[in-house]
């Protein structure tokens, strides 16, 4: 299985030369809260065979995920700017892994972090069309609809046809009742499209996941293969062999 990360993968070799000696890989599992409040040091992740929640929590306690990130993108990007983070939570959602960089360290070594901060306010603008995407989609769409569409997009960034969460849990997501979720997750599966077995989703048949979502994830998808399409080109493909030994 390979340990890629899309942005990571999209620097020049010259870029990554000078970010490699910075990044650290580290286990990610599932429930992890990354960059926790009061906590003492603070990292940009960058996911690999991991995917991350990013959480909103509202004054009543209840919870809705505003976007997913994977090996598409980056945590922490406020922390590029010394920017104090908000208020949403990270938290792992699909156990796997990742490389993280010690902010402190990185912000010590200015020269290093251009490149980076370029990819990653690219990538801002990708997460903030899932973020705003998925706000209406919850607010507009059937619950089949979003919940094909949080499948996809946990597809798209991850190296298995099988997703780790409970029916409880897929509801919290998505702000709506369990009941509901169950009920949604049995008629797709009576349609053959998936399995549910003791908090697993096993995804049988793609193209009819993609014909009951809402145009909602192409919208996001298509956004987000934009931004890294803009990163290839500008940095010419070019990939350094210390990256490709590191990054396999």
């Amino acid at each position: 299985m390979l340990n890629y990360n899309r942005l990571l993968k999209s620097l020049s070799a010259a870029d990554y030369r000078q970010l490699s000696p910075l990044l650290q890989f580290v286990p990610m599992p599932r429930g992890l809260i990354l960059n926790p409040a009061g906590g003492n040091e603070a990292y940009l992740y960058f996911p690999t065979t991991s995917t991350v929640s990013l959480l909103n929590v509202m004054n009543d306690g209840e919870v809705w995920e505003g976007a997913v990130i994977g090996n598409d993108g980056l945590v922490g990007i406020s922390l590029l700017a010394q920017a104090t983070p908000g208020a949403a939570i990270t938290e792992v959602q699909s156990t796997g892994g990742g490389y993280r960089i010690n902010t402190a360290l990185l912000n010590s070594e200015a020269h290093s972090t251009n490149a980076l901060r370029c990819l990653a306010m690219r990538y801002s603008y990708s997460l903030v069309t899932q973020i705003m995407q998925t706000a209406a989609c919850n607010r507009h769409h059937r619950i089949e609809q979003q919940v094909c569409r949080w499948i996809l997009l946990r597809l798209d960034r991850v190296i298995s046809n099988e997703l780790a969460i409970t029916q409880g849990e897929l509801a919290v997501l998505l702000g709506v009742r369990r009941q509901v979720v169950a009920g949604t997750i049995q008629d797709l599966q009576a349609a053959g499209i998936l399995q549910y077995t003791r908090g697993k989703i096993k995804i049988l048949e793609r193209p009819k996941v993609e014909a009951r979502a809402c145009a909602c994830y192409e919208t996001i998808r298509q956004d987000t293969e934009r931004s890294h399409r803009m990163a290839n080109k500008l940095n010419g493909f070019e990939r350094s062999a210390a990256y490709r030994s590191v990054m396999s």
